[in-house]
């Protein structure tokens, strides 16, 4: 008898919006702050948050080919001042960098409820597997500032869209939730404005390939 041994990917036949919620969770990061300087041992200008709401699902076809754009990332950048001056001397630019990460849960036991990283890992039974694709590298984004209404003078904000690109060569199956194996999707995003430290966020990505059920 002869065995021969094929791969086989299996796409869901249906939409895949699952209703993951992401309250409370270590497993995110949808915001984060550090204090804005005009050279690295000046002192604070202010405070610097940026976060991002809850990003929609993203749809990706079944027949892709080549590069795709996917889904854009929105980032709000709040900048509160420390201090009676008010500065008009913001950065103009920044630098981003985006790693899209896709985490695999398998388990020879079935899942009770939705797969989480940390329980994972004292689980004998469960495997995490992780794969990164870095996006953007310390691309340049330009920022356009304005005041805030309603606050203090000298508070400013900018936003941000990020959009979000699979190259040729990745292959890319959208988000499901199984007993035994589940796939999901981060984005990683670092944002340096000025001579800030690096701010971070870990942002959900849910995909799917239906547009209906």
């Amino acid at each position: 008898m002869l065995h021969i041994k094929r791969p086989v990917r299996l796409l869901p036949s249906y939409l895949e919006r699952p209703p993951r919620l992401w309250v409370n969770s270590g497993n995110v990061q949808l915001s984060d702050v550090t204090r804005l300087r005009k050279t690295l041992w000046a002192a604070s200008q202010g405070q610097l948050t940026v976060n991002s709401p809850q990003q929609k699902s993203a749809y990706l076809p079944v027949e892709t080919r080549g590069r795709s754009d996917i889904a854009p990332i929105h980032l709000d950048l709040d900048f509160d001042l420390e201090g009676v001056e008010v500065s008009n001397e913001l950065p103009q630019q920044c630098q981003l960098r985006t790693v899209l990460e896709a985490v695999t849960y398998l388990t020879t036991t079935p899942m009770s409820g939705l797969p989480d990283e940390v329980r994972f890992r004292d689980d004998p039974n469960a495997q995490v597997f992780r794969r990164s694709l870095c996006l953007w590298k310390n691309k340049g984004v330009a920022l356009n500032w304005v005041e805030r209404n309603g606050k203090t003078s000298g508070s400013r904000q900018a936003a941000i869209l990020v959009p979000v690109a699979v190259p040729e060569e990745a292959s890319i199956s959208p988000t499901f939730y199984h007993c035994h194996i589940s796939r999901e999707y981060f984005m990683r995003v670092e944002l340096v404005v000025g001579r800030s430290q690096p701010l971070h966020l870990k942002l959900p990505l849910q995909v799917y390939n239906s547009l209906g059920c």
